[in-house]
């Protein structure tokens, strides 16, 4: 059964920099755990290769910054995790310094990458940002 988004969530309600930081954390949290064996594609390929896929940390912390803060802006909508189809999708709703933000991670590949887009999903739930349950199956 879909759940949806919680109004009374931890992060929407935030200022905008207070949001910043709980997405750049989300992010930060997603690299981490796409490096862990349990968390690979079905490819055996991490689900976010696209931001470390060089291995440069001060490249990964820049692109982690700059998506961070292009989903708080609302200039970002849907960014390629695996540089394919598993995407991370957000959309900023209302208006002024305490903004509502609803994110996902889905997509055609999202089926590639059961556990961790069943992880992602959960921990953006948890946080009152995703706007419903996914499976892991393409959404």
């Amino acid at each position: 059964m879909p759940l949806t988004s919680v109004e009374t969530s931890q992060a929407n309600g935030q200022t905008k920099a207070s949001l910043y930081a709980i997405v750049h954390a989300f992010l930060s949290e997603c690299v981490a755990k796409a490096n862990q064996s349990e968390f690979f594609g079905a490819h055996g390929d991490n689900a976010c290769r696209y931001i470390v896929d060089d291995g440069n940390e001060e490249r990964i912390a820049a692109t982690l910054q700059d998506w961070a803060k292009g989903i708080v802006e609302g200039r970002c909508y849907e960014l390629p995790l695996n540089g394919a189809g598993l995407k991370l999708n957000s959309k900023l709703t209302g208006t002024g310094d305490r903004p509502r933000l609803l994110m996902y991670v889905g997509g055609d590949q999202a089926n590639l990458y059961p556990q961790f887009v069943a992880w992602a999903n959960g921990r953006l739930f948890k946080l009152g940002l995703c706007r419903s349950w996914h499976s892991p199956k393409a959404s």
